[in-house]
């Protein structure tokens, strides 16, 4: 009994060490879970949309990259050296949790091959086109809705909002703090919107919205027109803007000038939200003429938006409005010829830049609700930040003969030594 219990004991050993010699390492193409999220493709725009989710049990440098390469094939890589073979890569950081990519480089058609590579993982996919686009736009629908949908595809979804999660917009007066129990009438850097009730309101806003894509920036800002507590949920007007870097895409959504409980915005694309019942019409935001303002860039940098940890950096791009009833709002430039100083860091809009900011900026005009006392100091003059004169006769000595070239051309564009450029990618 014991020869036998000694022979089967020794072909078990035999047996497990060769199953373990025989066993190889798992390849990094049976690792899980996938990074990929989500992934489809559009064959008709040329466009691929890939959302990533950084598995919970990775935790990448801030300097962590992740490649992907992708185009046709015969069949799906196995290895890294069939994936680096695919025609198409683009290397991202990610140090995020999550991804949206939207890709429209030379996308072939698909069915498409992809593989996303980090340092220590490897997985391939076959990315299809997607049989119900939730992005196409439906007659049946309202036209917000549409839009947001249009957004969506161009730049990114517009999510349910709350105004409180944004920073507080400062208001300050002699540098102390304005409140709900101490409201001021003048202050040291008012709104540069002319707002029912004055400039120098507080409570106001500013949200910038996680799009999860290194390409988009988006923000909310809430304004309020009669003094509130800080906490109170109710304002008085609220605008989106989403824009894209790479091809200067941008979506406008706007309330309308009402009081309105800002806890629960509901997301544009939401159907069942009813959202034509809080944001206006793309034609009725549209009519509010948005790119007179934001005439340089998507978003501008005024001095009450600089107070706060996150100013936005899109200042030279291309820049357009998308959508039907934007299509006539052609966003223009003004510049000097040879080159103004000032348009180096920054463009000059050919309305209301023009007509007040820069005045307002460089200390040559009192911006409405400023303060007399604010308004006499240098550092009343906000462009360029920084700029380190003691005196406003110190900055127009070095910057004032730019300053006054860059005015007249706004007064006349066609004068000589003048040009006024479109700013889209489609302008002329």
């Amino acid at each position: 009994m014991r020869f036998w219990t000694s022979l089967f004991l020794g072909w078990l050993a035999i047996s497990l060490g060769c199953k373990l010699f025989e066993s190889k390492p798992p390849s990094p193409l049976d690792e899980k879970p996938s990074w990929l999220d989500e992934a489809f493709t559009d064959p008709r725009a040329g466009l691929m949309w890939l959302q990533l989710q950084k598995p919970p049990s990775h935790e990448p440098s801030p300097s962590a990259q992740v490649s992907l390469f992708f185009g046709t094939a015969k069949k799906l890589p196995q290895d890294e050296a069939t994936c680096e073979a695919l025609a198409q890569k683009k290397t991202l950081p990610f140090p995020l949790e999550r991804l949206h990519i939207r890709i429209d480089q030379e996308v072939p058609p698909p069915p498409i091959a992809l593989c996303l590579k980090t340092s220590t993982h490897l997985e391939t996919h076959w990315v299809e086109e997607n049989p119900k686009d939730p992005y196409k736009e439906d007659p049946s629908l309202p036209p917000l809705i549409n839009y947001a949908r249009l957004c969506a595809r161009e730049v990114m979804e517009i999510p349910s909002l709350n105004c409180l999660d944004g920073y507080e917009i400062p208001i300050t007066e002699g540098g102390s703090q304005a409140s709900f129990k101490a409201p001021v009438k003048t202050c040291d850097r008012p709104a540069f919107l002319g707002q029912d009730g004055g400039q120098c309101i507080t409570g106001g806003r500013l949200l910038v919205i996680e799009s999860y894509d290194l390409d988009v920036e988006a923000m909310m800002i809430c304004r309020r027109y009669v003094e509130r507590e800080l906490e109170n949920p109710f304002f008085d007007d609220i605008g989106i803007i989403a824009h894209r870097r790479s091809t200067g895409a941008t979506c406008f959504f706007q309330m309308p000038n009402e009081k309105r409980l800002a806890t629960n915005l509901p997301s544009p694309l939401r159907a069942e939200d009813k959202p034509e019942d809080f944001w206006l019409s793309p034609k009725a935001t549209a009519e509010r003429k948005c790119l007179n303002c934001h005439d340089s860039d998507p978003f501008i940098w005024s001095p009450y938006l600089a107070q706060l940890p996150y100013t936005p950096g899109s200042a030279l791009g291309p820049y357009q409005a998308i959508g039907e009833a934007f299509k006539n709002l052609d966003p223009q430039g003004i510049d000097t010829v040879p080159q103004s100083p000032c348009t180096l860091c920054h463009r000059i809009g050919a309305n209301v830049t023009c007509e007040s900011y820069l005045s307002w900026m460089t200390g040559r005009e009192r911006p409405p609700g400023m303060s007399q006392e604010s308004f006499a100091r240098a550092s009343a003059i906000t462009m360029p930040p920084d700029h380190g004169f003691a005196t406003k006769e110190a900055f127009e000595a070095r910057h004032g003969s730019a300053l006054t070239a860059l005015q007249k051309c706004c007064q006349n564009p066609k004068a000589s030594g003048c040009q006024k450029t479109s700013l889209s990618p489609s302008g002329s």
